[in-house]
């Protein structure tokens, strides 16, 4: 699973609060900067695998008890403070959202270096078909390749069903109507 980085919840957390990626990790104590740096720290507590020891020396140097003290400050102030609460939300969602693009293009690039139909051979191959162990982005791969191998085969398909002469085909040609009797023709 890919993680956040620190450092682009640092810097969606310094724009956000207008201070500057320098400023949060500085020894600065301005009340706008030491919110911004809590803030940042309890992000990456909550959006990381990181551990307190991690997330301090992104930020200075800082040891893991400020870290733990910067996470409880915020969740008290998240009580308190509906509009800190508000920014604390709308930054949680972004960055969700940015990562979940930065794993959808790590699944892209992927997908691009994995042979999907080598992958699928391999399956084939095995005289225990589901037992052959592959990694997640193996399977979305060999997805992706049926997907791709799909849609062409219905444009294929689509392609046939036209006649060559750019004329609507018919279902049924008409039948001549029978001569009436008497009728030389």
């Amino acid at each position: 699973m890919m993680a956040l980085p620190i450092a682009t919840i640092t810097e969606a957390v310094a724009q956000h609060f207008g201070v500057s990626v320098a400023d949060i990790r500085s020894e600065r104590r301005h009340a706008d900067t030491t919110l911004a740096r809590h803030v940042a720290m309890t992000m990456a507590r909550r959006l990381t695998p990181r551990s307190l020891s991690v997330i301090g020396r992104q930020f200075g140097r800082r040891d893991h008890t400020t870290v733990i003290n910067a996470v409880r400050r915020i969740a008290a102030l998240e009580v308190t403070d509906v509009d800190l609460a508000h920014d604390i939300a709308v930054l949680t969602v972004n960055l969700k959202k940015r990562l979940e693009e930065l794993q959808m293009r790590q699944v892209d690039e992927a997908i691009g270096q994995i042979d999907a139909l080598g992958v699928a051979a391999r399956v084939m191959r095995s005289p225990r078909r589901g037992a052959i162990g592959l990694s997640v982005i193996e399977t979305v791969a060999v997805c992706a390749a049926l997907i791709v191998a799909e849609t062409r085969l219905a444009q294929i398909a689509e392609t046939v069903a036209q006649p060559a002469s750019g004329e609507p085909a018919t279902e049924h040609m008409e039948l001549a109507a029978p001569a009436a009797e008497g009728d030389p023709t």
